[in-house]
């Protein structure tokens, strides 16, 4: 039955759902999600419509960040960040769309949070200081992206986002560091963790997650010396 599914997925995802989708981020929509009252502001990803925000929010329930410092790269509505400032963690949160971080800052607001917001290519605009915690729900689809929308799920033909991200977030993470990542089976994530493995990263998956139409996988990646020392 799931290898049907599989085969149907991807007619599905690009006539019916894909459609679907831009048609309902077309306008501001109102979402709860963990005792928070979002608005989702037109071309920002939504954080109901897919699985991927719910399991970044469920390994927040999971475990403990309070007092820890947490970068989530790629906000968003600001979901997960509000979300780990509601847990106490000290927040900075990143999106290179300047719709996202409008929204993340008045959907922290609305919810009683403060957390630091950076309009940023990845880390250029990121002071430098390293965390202890990386939360990040990348775009992993091979294609450039041609607008701030499509930033959301677009890595770049040659990977570009994935090989830029690998090869700076070191220097902002502390030697005990971890970056949690969710992905779909539907990207690559062999080259993905090739990208990471080259640029002395540790690659561990922790959690997989079954659904109807996919299966989505969260790691946890650390620093090689760490990892190395840890055993």
């Amino acid at each position: 039955m799931r290898k049907i599914i599989q085969q149907l997925n991807k007619p599905l995802s690009r006539y019916v759902l894909q459609p679907l989708y831009h048609w309902y981020g077309s306008s501001s929509r109102r979402a709860k999600l963990k005792g928070m009252d979002l608005v989702v502001s037109p071309g920002v990803f939504h954080p109901v419509f897919f699985f991927s925000t719910k399991i970044l929010l469920n390994w927040l329930d999971r475990n403990e960040v309070k007092d820890r410092s947490l970068l989530e790269i790629g906000s968003g509505s600001g979901a997960v960040a509000i979300y780990a400032a509601k847990k106490k963690a000290s927040v900075t949160a990143v999106d290179i769309n300047p719709a996202a971080c409008a929204c993340t800052k008045s959907n922290a607001e609305r919810n009683g949070q403060r957390l630091s917001v950076y309009q940023s290519d990845l880390l250029d605009m990121v002071p430098q200081m390293q965390f202890d915690i990386i939360l990040i729900n990348p775009p992993y689809f091979p294609k450039t992206p041609q607008n701030y929308a499509e930033q959301a799920w677009y890595c770049g033909e040659d990977f570009s986002f994935f090989e830029r991200l690998f090869r700076e977030i070191s220097a902002y993470m502390q030697s005990y560091a971890k970056i949690i990542l969710v992905l779909s089976e539907h990207c690559e994530i062999r080259q993905i963790r090739e990208i990471a493995e080259k640029n002395q990263l540790i690659w561990n998956q922790i959690e997989r997650h079954d659904r109807i139409i996919e299966q989505n996988y969260l790691f946890e990646i650390n620093k090689y010396s760490f990892a190395s020392s840890d055993g």
